[in-house]
């Protein structure tokens, strides 16, 4: 099966996006572009404007989390902007709160289960089909992190200043940062 959703891979590890293209191909999609650091990054998503970009966090001249602040200055009309997807080989929480904070729909650890990487990039790709189409103003979305927290359970991983920001999920053992917000409402009942 033939998939037309376009992703970029962002990392400046080769044999990293070799595989992950090559995971990617076995799955459907045929529309993949890559970069090798953060700048390349943002040349590809403001020219190739895909659905779902999956970004190292360490990436060189431009990390991660910059490509998805620098990101909201491009105008992906009249496309959607990307799903961001973060990776990283650090199980760092600064860092995916970060990522979170910067328009992350889904941070993962390295190394990950391309299974579960495919599933969630079918979920977000699914979420974007739902939207509208973008006009000239950004639209809001519900992020996958939050709906994958309505459906899993979750066991508590790291704690600041007494509140839960970052979980394990027990169905697929990947680690999620807690959302700001879910419906609207304020995520401040969870408490360590």
């Amino acid at each position: 099966m033939e998939l037309n959703t376009k992703i970029l891979i962002a990392d400046e590890n080769a044999a990293a996006r070799e595989e992950l293209r090559a995971d990617l191909l076995r799955a459907g999609y045929r529309s993949i572009e890559e970069a090798a650091n953060g700048e390349e990054a943002l040349v590809k998503l403001s020219r190739f404007h895909p659905d779902v970009a999956i970004v190292d966090v360490w990436l060189s001249k431009l990390d991660g989390i910059g490509v998805l602040r620098n990101s909201h200055a491009i105008d992906f009309t009249p496309d959607r902007p990307p799903k961001f997807i973060v990776l990283s080989m650090v199980a760092n929480q600064t860092v995916f709160v970060e990522a979170s904070a910067a328009g992350a729909a889904l941070c993962m650890l390295k190394p990950f289960d391309s299974g579960s990487l495919m599933e969630h990039i079918a979920a977000l790709t699914r979420e974007n089909a739902a939207l509208p189409q973008r006009t000239s103003q950004p639209q809001d979305s519900t992020s996958d992190i939050e709906t994958q927290f309505r459906q899993d359970s979750f066991e508590a991983s790291q704690v600041i200043d007494g509140k839960v920001n970052i979980m394990k999920c027990t169905s697929t053992e990947e680690w999620v940062v807690i959302p700001e917000t879910i419906d609207g409402l304020p995520v401040t009942h969870i408490r360590a």
